[in-house]
């Protein structure tokens, strides 16, 4: 749930089409052993005519439009087990399904939460974490994207603010 907070506020903040999928609308989370399958239940992400509805495209569009974008997944490790989370980090998780051209997997390694903490934002385990990532991202000249992207040995969120920046927006 908080991958989809940074997803809604990316969205919000850059006034894009920027869509977060989740599973159970963010009731509860994807999880990279299970992403595969889990992908084909999420509307918008069955296959590339439920892309096409869920973003107002033809078929004849989509490949120019999937040309000039990318599909970013931000997943934790959670419990998956080392194979499926190198498998997930190289792209290869992806090999058989119709986004695999277009996935991006984004990693915070263990979680979004150690990756945080190392950043210089620590989240309380106490507290709802989601409204701590949303209190993170909101405060007044945030840098908290950057600063997470910045612990490159434990995320590659660089990957993702590079290609927004690519495309001109400031993040």
């Amino acid at each position: 749930m908080c991958e989809l907070r940074i997803a809604e506020y990316l969205r919000s903040k850059l006034r894009t089409g920027i869509r977060g999928f989740s599973n159970n609308s963010g009731r509860t989370s994807l999880e990279v052993q299970n992403l595969p399958t889990q992908l084909t239940k999420i509307p918008g992400m069955r296959d590339q005519n439920a892309f096409c509805k869920a973003y107002g495209l033809s078929k004849s569009e989509i490949v120019s439009f999937l040309s000039s974008h990318k599909i970013f997944f931000l997943m934790d490790k959670d419990a998956a087990d080392t194979k499926t989370w190198n498998l997930y980090k190289q792209g290869k998780l992806f090999e058989n399904l119709w986004v695999a051209p277009y996935a991006v997997a984004i990693f915070f390694e263990p979680d979004l939460d150690n990756v945080s903490f190392l950043a210089g934002y620590p989240i309380k385990k106490s507290e709802h974490k989601p409204d701590q990532i949303q209190k993170c991202l909101a405060y007044p000249k945030s840098n908290y994207l950057r600063d997470l992207a910045a612990m490159k040995s434990n995320t590659n969120l660089g990957l993702l603010l590079d290609f927004l920046k690519e495309r001109g927006y400031q993040i």
